[in-house]
């Protein structure tokens, strides 16, 4: 049977039920009325009885009236029928009956009209001195009411007897039928059981099992019903997902096959996160298991050979900021220590309407390829040098006479006749004295230890030319084996030298300058602390070219490289013959400077503003450029590191004056090194407070000036630190724009702004706008609109109730889509606000181009009001400049009521600051919205 039809069935037969056992419920009912007005109607019969008694004694010892013995009449004979009535089928109440009709003789016969009652009756004194008729009559009367009071329990008894068999029959009835209702109950949940719960319950262990992974898992379809219908359809489903599955396996391990067979893994990073996808072959070539290592900038840096990674830092930048498609190889380090090359590609994808998405690409390792590259280089070198075996003389010591015989290569070699014949100490000659401990170190282990040798080293001809010879030898020894002589052979390598020392010097050496490259200096540097050979006076320096960028977009690549080849010409000659310039990257340099006076008077004159080297323009390719540089710089001082951990300083060093206001270079200090390590560490913990959403929003009031009311607020991010507390943003909004996090953290933002506005909404709280800030790097994320119509469509909000406030630093990257996106958040009916006005890059020309709905003047001008004219002077320009452009102001960082009315006065109508409120908790702010407060809480109204 069909689930419907028995579901059908069940609840016909379950009403049936229902309806019987109301009925019956309903009879016995009944029964129980019907018994208790019968009940009723008897105690109410045995209230007159009594009554009746006590009347006929009345009547019979004291005189009654004709009123009295009439009313005695009725009632008797009222009673005396509502008696007769039961006769027939109570004898009781018969007994009843004729002991009434004998009461109304006595009372006729003794206390009718004319008669007397029985205390006037005169006759024989009976017991205790009471007249005897007067006794008998009264006995009898009291005998009477015995009569009709045993008759009356009598009709009782026998009522409450029938009651209770009914009440039982009725109760067992009941029960009997509730009985068979729960039978029928219990019958119908256990077919429902059988029917569909047992099938659900296994439909669900079989869902259960799919959740946890088993793919095999399938339903029981025995049966016609729904549920089997339906497990017959789950079984369909999985089936198709278990092949779609099985295809998809199988296209993956042919992916992942080709990609291991080829070495050749691919990789995938949204721009404006941090988080890299790879694929199974991409974790194999770096040495990593996919569940044990998160890829992405940092980690991938790590990865990285220390003296690749500014040729991998050029190529992300290259493929996020420039081109959009490059390719580089680079060394990696794997875990167990392994060192691989691989080749990497990249290309940047854009979306529809051409704003940058994504980058992504292949990474292969091509170690064998270059090592087979090399491998087939040392060939043509062995190939070289056979051919060259005429170039390979030999030589011989007798260490028992001293004589040297040479061949007559040898002698050419040296520039001398055949035939030659040096002494000892003239065949030590012919070696430059760095290069004569060496040899004879050798020559001593050779005929004292029998040591063979193995040296290339320069020899000085009789020509004086510096020739690169490979001078090696075994020792020959006698029977006894003691060591006699020694032979060997010369041969001539200084082509194959010089070649060697071109291919080092390219690899360590800048193509664009001509400077050292990052590895370069360090190898330099390195061999000089090794020697002894740098003073602990001087300074190694990291600087920054500024502004290369816009000369690179404002006048070509071959412009701006030029300019990086004049930069390094003037560290060179700032640095003399005993210093070492690099090119380190970039826009990146670094010099060792040697110095003999205070490290800060050599830094000033590399980038002092008015003597410094760079004071002067360059004229570079027909173009005037003034560049600005800065700089961080360590000593060498007497510590010992090695060249990395100075360079490491100086780098350090750099990102601080980045960041700072020394216009004279930052020295570097262990408190610099140590904010660094304290940065790297609140870069982790920011991914953790993501993840962990432990920040939160406050609200700042921005109020009218005039009234103080509320008008609208900035919802500002702090961060609950679960160790260190409430964190101000100044503490970490500048690591996390550094560090990629600014994306994720400006999405969380305006995801609890919208909320928050939707929950203020439904509460039917007094509508605010909402002002929140964005960073340039969501705008360049391409993504921004997109995120913001999203959200506002998803809360069901009006996008006027949103406003965006960007700072002005946000045109230092000011492009076409910088533009066009501000012009779709405006269309979409989005307020744009330029925040801290007048205090970075602006300019009238960004007014114009773009679409500015409000224009807040920074604190750094309201908080000289009322005193300064100049601050006056900026406000009414400020406000001047927005009527201009349709544009409302909002003054910052008011803090007295001096401000706020010279404010006032200037026609500035709206702002905020901590005259009004510092920022709140949104419950603190909540209960402004709900009080309808006036700002300051203290003003009168």
């Amino acid at each position: 049977m069909r689930l419907a039809r028995l579901s059908l069935a069940l609840i016909a037969s379950s009403l049936v039920a229902m309806v019987g056992l109301a009925t019956f419920g309903a009879w016995t009912l009944g029964e129980v009325r019907e018994h208790q007005q019968e009940l009723d109607q008897l105690t109410h019969l045995q209230v007159r009885l009594d009554d009746l008694s006590a009347a006929s004694d009345a009547l019979l010892l004291s005189s009654a009236t004709a009123s009295a013995y009439e009313s005695f009449q009725r009632e008797a004979r009222a009673v005396q029928d509502a008696l007769a009535q039961r006769a027939d089928t109570d004898p009781a109440a018969e007994q009843a009956v004729g002991a009434i009709g004998e009461m109304l003789a006595l009372a006729d016969r003794y206390a009718g009209p004319g008669s007397a009652s029985l205390a006037e009756r005169e006759g024989g004194q009976g017991a205790l001195g009471v007249p005897r008729e007067m006794a008998e009559v009264m006995s009898r009367m009291a005998a009477l009411g015995g009569e009709l009071d045993s008759a009356m329990d009598a009709m009782l008894r026998a009522h409450f007897d029938i009651e209770n068999r009914a009440l039982y029959v009725a109760v067992l009835g009941f029960f009997g039928a509730a009985l068979a209702f729960a039978l029928l109950s219990l019958a119908a949940l256990g077919l429902l059981h059988r029917r569909l719960g047992a099938p659900v319950g296994r439909l669900a262990a079989v869902v259960d099992r799919v959740a946890g992974g088993d793919e095999g898992a399938r339903a029981d379809v025995s049966g016609h019903d729904e549920v089997a219908r339906l497990g017959a359809g789950l079984n369909a489903m999985l089936d198709r997902q278990a092949a779609t599955h099985a295809q998809l396996a199988e296209r993956e391990r042919m992916l992942a096959e080709s990609q291991r067979i080829a070495r050749i893994g691919t990789w995938y990073r949204k721009l404006g996160t941090d988080a890299y996808v790879w694929t199974r072959e991409a974790y194999r070539i770096f040495g990593h298991a996919p569940n044990s290592f998160r890829p992405s900038s940092a980690s991938l840096y790590e990865l990285v050979h220390r003296s690749d990674r500014a040729n991998v830092e050029a190529l992300h930048a290259t493929l996020v900021e420039g081109e959009g498609r490059g390719e580089g190889r680079f060394r990696i380090v794997r875990a167990d220590g392994e060192i691989r090359h691989v080749q990497l590609y990249g290309e940047r994808l854009h979306d529809e309407n051409g704003r940058p998405m994504s980058v992504s690409g292949t990474v292969q390792d091509v170690t064998e390829l270059v090592e087979a590259h090399d491998a087939v280089g040392r060939q043509g070198e062995l190939l070289e040098m056979a051919g060259r075996m005429a170039s390979i003389g030999g030589w011989s010591v007798d260490l028992g006479t001293g004589e040297i015989t040479w061949s007559d290569t040898v002698c050419e070699i040296h520039d001398e006749p055949p035939g030659t014949r040096p002494t000892p100490q003239a065949a030590l000659a012919y070696y430059p004295p760095e290069h004569r401990p060496r040899i004879s170190r050798a020559m001593e282990r050779a005929s004292a230890e029998g040591t063979p040798i193995h040296e290339e080293l320069q020899i000085v001809t009789a020509k004086n030319r510096r020739v690169w010879v490979r001078v090696v030898g075994e020792p020959v020894r006698d029977t006894n084996g003691v060591v006699v002589a020694v032979r060997g052979a010369i041969q001539d390598i200084e082509a194959e030298k010089q070649a060697e020392l071109e291919l080092e010097k390219l690899a360590h050496t800048d193509r664009t300058t001509g400077l050292y490259s990052r590895d370069g200096l360090v190898r330099m540097l390195q061999e000089r602390l090794d020697a002894g050979d740098t003073s602990p006076s001087a300074i190694l320096a990291s600087l920054d070219l500024r502004e290369l960028r816009n000369v690179n977009e404002a006048h070509g690549y071959a412009v701006g490289d030029a300019l990086l080849g004049a930069v390094g010409r003037r560290l060179q000659a700032r640095a003399g013959p005993g210093g070492l310039v690099a090119r380190t990257g970039g826009d990146g340099f670094a010099a060792l400077v040697p110095s003999e006076g205070p490290p800060g008077d050599v830094v000033r004159m590399l980038v002092g503003r008015s003597d410094g080297m760079f004071a002067d323009p360059f004229h570079v390719a027909g173009v005037e450029l003034t560049v600005a540089m800065r700089v961080g710089y360590t000593q060498v001082s007497h510590q010992s590191r090695d060249a990395e951990a100075l360079l490491r300083e100086s780098e350090i060093s750099l990102h601080a004056a980045k960041h700072g206001v020394n216009a004279n270079g930052q020295a570097y200090t262990e408190a610099l090194h140590e904010a660094t390590r304290a940065r790297v560490r609140l870069v982790q913990e920011l991914g953790a407070a993501l993840e962990q959403e432990q920040f939160v929003l406050h609200y700042q009031p921005q109020v009218d000036l005039t009234t103080g009311r509320l008008v609208a607020c900035e919802a500002l991010i702090r961060w609950q630190h679960p160790e260190r507390g409430l964190v101000p943003p100044g503490m970490f909004i500048g690591v996390a724009e550094q560090s990629g996090r600014i994306g994720p953290m400006g999405s969380w933002v305006l995801g609890e702004a919208c909320r928050t506005l939707r929950n203020w909404e439904d509460e039917g709280l007094d509508p605010v706008r909402l002002a929140i800030n964005v960073s340039v790097e969501q705008l360049r994320d391409g993504d921004f609109v997109r995120d913001v119509r999203a959200s506002l469509a998803r809360h069901e909000l009006d996008p006027g109730a949103l406003i965006v406030e960007i700072t002005e630093s946000v045109f230092a990257y000011e492009s076409r889509e910088l533009r066009a996106q501000l012009h779709a958040l405006h269309e979409l009916g989005v307020q744009i606000a330029l925040d801290d006005f007048g205090t970075g890059f602006s300019s009238l020309a960004y007014l114009r181009d773009y679409p500015f709905d409000r224009i807040k003047i920074d604190r750094a001008f309201v908080g000289s009001l009322p005193e300064d004219p100049f601050g006056r002077s900026v406000v009414t320009s400020v406000l001047g400049l927005a009527t201009s452009i349709g544009a409302h102001t909002i003054a910052e960082g008011i803090e007295t009521r001096a401000q706020r009315d010279a404010l006032l006065r200037l026609g500035c109508s709206v702002g905020q600051g901590f005259y009004f409120s510092r920022p709140l908790e949104q419950a603190a702010f909540r209960r402004l919205l709900v009080a309808r407060e006036r700002l300051p809480l203290d003003r009168q109204p």
